[in-house]
């Protein structure tokens, strides 16, 4: 399940004109179960990262991995999901 999503967000960055990151609902169209369980192994593995600023599509910031994960226990996700560049390299 792990690959399919990080693939989802890899394949949506990488044909994104601007490298934007997918949103999450994107991501619920997958259609797995345990989802945001997935998210957060993958954010814990520092594979992938959330971006909660005020512009969401376009990663400003590296935000430790704590701080993402006390974001995401407050708000929930709903944010915008961005591959880690050192895994987009290991697909090219």
């Amino acid at each position: 399940m792990k690959d399919r999503i990080t693939n989802k967000i890899f394949y949506f960055y990488n044909n994104s004109h601007d490298f934007n990151g997918v949103p999450y609902w994107e991501l619920e169209k997958l259609h797995i179960s345990n989802l945001d369980s997935y998210l957060l192994q993958l954010i814990g593995e520092n594979v992938i990262s959330v971006n909660f600023t005020i512009n969401p599509h376009i990663k400003q910031f590296d935000f430790p991995i704590d701080k993402q994960l006390e974001y995401l226990e407050k708000n929930g996700f709903s944010q915008v999901v961005f591959i880690l560049q050192r895994h987009c390299l290991i697909r090219l």
